[in-house]
């Protein structure tokens, strides 16, 4: 069920927001091995890490549960203090 007090954005998928070519891991998802990603940021409230992939730039959600590849749009409002 959608949570009206976080924006839409973050439950329907949106087309990128800037033309981003994956690479051949992050196609597949986000995994092992973890040193292909720089920490961009952290929220301690969930704790929740933006994490980019070194070889193609992809912004993924790190949390507790699974990974989600972001837009930039979605990156800025859930860390609105990172340098993206």
């Amino acid at each position: 069920m959608w949570d009206h007090s976080l924006p839409l954005f973050l439950f329907t998928r949106l087309k990128f927001d800037d033309a981003l070519m994956l690479c051949s891991d992050c196609q597949s998802g986000y995994h092992a091995p973890y040193d292909r990603f720089d920490r961009l940021a952290t929220n301690p409230a969930g704790p929740t890490y933006l994490m980019r992939c070194k070889q193609c730039g992809a912004l993924w959600n790190e949390t507790s549960g699974m990974p989600v590849l972001l837009t930039r749009t979605e990156a800025r409002w859930l860390y609105s203090l990172a340098r993206i």
